[in-house]
């Protein structure tokens, strides 16, 4: 969470702090993507173990018929929450993200002049605003589609 910044803050201060906040915001975003790639990771997992065991237990004639009925509805139902959810979009998306951010760090910490301006912190961070609306803008038109079968997502719909 970005805090405010108090009035008067140095501009060693305010780089401080802008450095921050860009490494929990990257750091955030990594978590995020690792998330929805163990996400995306168990449902496979999950798919191709209930339709092995669906599979045996068929051949075996082990299961009764209700208990392999249910097993054979697992690997349809993952593979509709994976496309709805669209888990690697939203790796991609995460990842995307953090790059962003940290191109925005090294920005911060090696390309500014030997003596920053408060404008020239103020640029980085107005750039990072200017990221995030344009990423938060992908997300609503390509991924928040798949929930909203294809029509622009209603504000009570997303999540900013």
């Amino acid at each position: 969470m970005i805090r405010l910044l108090r009035s008067g803050m140095t501009v060693k201060e305010r780089i401080d702090r802008l450095d921050a906040d860009l490494t929990r915001a990257a750091n955030r975003e990594r978590l995020r993507a690792y998330f929805c790639l163990a996400l995306s990771f168990l449902m496979i997992g999950l798919t191709v173990l209930a339709s092995v065991i669906g599979g045996i237990g068929g051949i075996s004639s082990k299961l009764s018929q209700p208990t392999l009925g249910s097993i054979a509805l697992i690997p349809g139902i993952l593979a509709v929450s994976a496309n709805t959810l669209r888990l690697s979009q939203r790796v991609s998306w995460h990842f995307k993200k953090r790059y962003g951010i940290l191109g925005l760090q090294r920005r911060l910490l090696f390309e500014l002049p030997l003596e920053p301006t408060p404008d020239n912190v103020a640029a980085i961070a107005k750039s990072w605003t200017q990221m995030e609306d344009k990423l938060h803008e992908e997300f609503t038109n390509e991924i928040m589609a798949a929930w909203t079968k294809g029509r622009k997502p209603k504000k009570s719909e997303l999540l900013r």
